[in-house]
């Protein structure tokens, strides 16, 4: 089907813009986007999901701009058709303009649903919903922004949930950070994390043995961070790892459990705090000469 469609647009399209009609750039935009569709079909990208759900990029980052491309033709092809003297081009225009409004149920039907009943104020700021739904840490990301400096580096909580054991040394419940909120200061503050999800930087920057050998070591040294019982340990650790501010905000709370972090306030200045949420300082170490 592809194949026949490609075809007929491509030749459509060729001979059209040899004769300077107006509708070639349409053909053109609906041939390209028949391209699309047709390449997922005739070729294979050996990408980071080929051993789990292979092609699942491939063919729905294809398909987003094919259907940019389809629909744009598409509305323009109907208005010219219904523009047309001939009573058959007139027939077909109708006739698609009627699917194209059918189409358009879900869009008026889910509207409503997704925007609340438009309860709330619309707004393109990122940030809005966190000021109406968590002040204090949208306080907390606000903070780190002005005050911490563009590319500092804030260590924040890895995704990765901790417990204790019946021993009260730190468990891992849960190692997966991706989908979570890591590197949400980071996104928020244009601050540096040490790390973010940890199956998107192995999809983006490749799943090699030194990858996945250098995200662990990043992973595992913030959460020693958290949840070390030692604070010559920890100060280490935030030396090690360069950084600047601790964020101890509601996610950190959550993947560490309040007893689980390190009592960071009994060696670290505490410079915001807000609704139980806390950003500390780490002090900057200098050699100085005694003689």
């Amino acid at each position: 089907t592809y194949g026949a469609a490609l075809t007929v647009l491509g030749a459509a399209t060729v001979h059209l813009a040899a004769r300077r009609q107006t509708v070639a750039p349409l053909l053109g935009l609906a041939t390209v986007g028949v391209l699309l569709l047709y390449g997922a079909e005739l070729f294979y990208i050996g990408d980071v999901f080929e051993g789990s759900v292979p092609r699942l990029n491939t063919v729905f980052k294809l398909s987003y701009q094919a259907w940019l491309l389809l629909s744009a033709a598409g509305g323009a092809g109907i208005i010219v058709a219904l523009s047309d003297k001939r009573a058959a081009s007139r027939l077909a225009g109708f006739g698609a303009a009627a699917v194209a409004v059918v189409s358009l149920t879900y869009a008026v039907i889910a509207t409503p649903n997704r925007s609340a009943a438009f309860a709330t104020p619309a707004s393109i700021d990122g940030l809005a919903y966190l000021s109406r739904a968590d002040p204090a840490e949208y306080e907390l990301t606000r903070w780190v922004e002005a005050n911490a400096g563009r590319g500092a580096i804030v260590i924040e909580a890895t995704g990765r949930r901790w417990g204790r054991n019946a021993d009260g040394a730190p468990t891992l419940l849960d190692g997966n950070s991706d989908y979570s909120e890591t590197g949400r200061i980071a996104a928020r503050a244009g601050t540096r994390a040490l790390i973010g999800q940890y199956f998107h930087e192995i999809q983006w920057r490749g799943a090699s043995p030194a990858n996945h050998t250098e995200f662990t070591r990043r992973q595992d040294l913030v959460d020693a961070i958290y949840l070390s019982e030692d604070i010559s340990a920890a100060l280490a650790k935030l030396a090690e790892a360069g950084a600047r501010l601790v964020v101890a905000g509601r996610f950190e709370q959550q993947m560490y459990g309040p007893a689980g972090m390190i009592d960071f306030a009994a060696f670290l200045d505490i410079v915001f705090e807000s609704g139980g949420l806390r950003v500390y300082a780490v002090p900057t170490l200098t050699p100085t000469r005694t003689s």
